[in-house]
């Protein structure tokens, strides 16, 4: 044991450094995470902005828009929610003649369920409860008295 202790404040020393790297590093993997989140959950706001209203609008600067803000969904987006989005895409590029608003309706629920699930780890409403509160491509039912 005595030849030990000359080792001893050298060996807690090396330990707390290493420790201390090990802390550190996890605790920046944990911050990048919360960022990409923030930074994903306010794209995908500014997405579902942007693709509302070239649904409504189908015009050159609707879709000028919409074809910008699916260039920072390739880089920020999970690669989830960027397999639900050829479908959509074929729909983004058809007119409302030719594909009518339940198709739309149909291919952007999936998008949005994607989200739903990256931005909030966990997310289990499904069916149609869910299929009723998505707007796009079909307008919100009003009540006539």
């Amino acid at each position: 044991m005595s030849n030990w202790v000359p080792w001893l404040p050298l060996l807690v020393t090396l330990i707390t450094v290493i420790g201390g790297l090990l802390a550190y590093g996890f605790q920046r993997k944990i911050d990048r995470r919360e960022a990409l989140n923030i930074q994903r959950r306010d794209l995908y706001k500014r997405f579902l902005e942007t693709l509302f209203d070239h649904v409504e609008e189908r015009s050159e600067q609707s879709r000028h828009a919409y074809d910008r803000i699916k260039c920072e969904l390739l880089l920020v987006a999970s690669d989830n929610v960027l397999k639900e989005m050829p479908m959509l895409q074929e729909a983004s590029v058809m007119d409302m003649n030719a594909l009518g608003p339940g198709d739309v309706h149909d291919r952007v629920t999936p998008v949005i369920k994607a989200m739903r699930k990256d931005c909030f780890e966990k997310s289990n409403i499904e069916g149609w409860d869910f299929e009723y509160l998505v707007p796009i491509g079909k307008p919100t039912p009003v009540t006539t008295k």
